[in-house]
């Protein structure tokens, strides 16, 4: 797997990726199938100041990204929420913990404290590897919203960078 900073020209295919979920499960509060267009756009307000990574396999193509965006918008915060999706056929292979090892890393290079991880409380898998990765369950929202006929809560997770470090090998799947 080789990760990589996204490009504009990768956004279809994260839009693919990010459509997978919307349809499919509560991960995502999105209700709304997203265009490339409108992943292109959000990807060109992200990189501004946060990173926006992509993962290939050995064929080249894409299984995955993460980014951050803004926590709260006041000047005197110093945290961003993560996000991550891989293609749906790839989870539980490792890949997720190794392209988010490396989003963390840019965010504590680039000078940031704190990491928040917003996750819907279904959703297992995301919260292990957030676990596994050092983030801290900090906070519950019940009932934060309606999908697929259900209501469902969601979980903050926050990770301290100044006592992060990357994940072993060994320690990644």
């Amino acid at each position: 797997m080789k990760i990589r900073d996204a490009q504009a020209a990768d956004m279809p295919r994260v839009a693919e990726i990010y459509n997978y979920y919307i349809i499919n499960s509560v991960v995502t509060f999105a209700e709304q199938e997203v265009s490339a267009s409108d992943m292109l756009e959000k990807f060109s307000g992200i990189v501004k100041k946060y990173p926006f990574l992509v993962a290939e396999n050995e064929a080249g193509r894409i299984i995955g990204y993460a980014y951050c965006i803004p926590f709260r918008t006041a000047s005197a915060y110093r945290n961003a929420e993560s996000t991550i999706y891989l293609n749906s056929e790839e989870a539980g292979k490792g890949y997720g913990s190794k392209l988010y090892s490396e989003l963390m890393k840019r965010m504590k290079q680039l000078g940031f404290r704190t990491i928040v991880g917003v996750i819907t409380m279904d959703n297992a898998a995301s919260i292990a590897m957030h676990e596994r990765m050092g983030f801290i369950r900090v906070g519950l929202l019940t009932n934060a919203g309606f999908k697929l006929g259900r209501w469902l809560n969601v979980g903050l997770w926050e990770l301290d960078l100044e006592k992060y470090s990357p994940l072993s090998p060994e320690a990644i799947k």
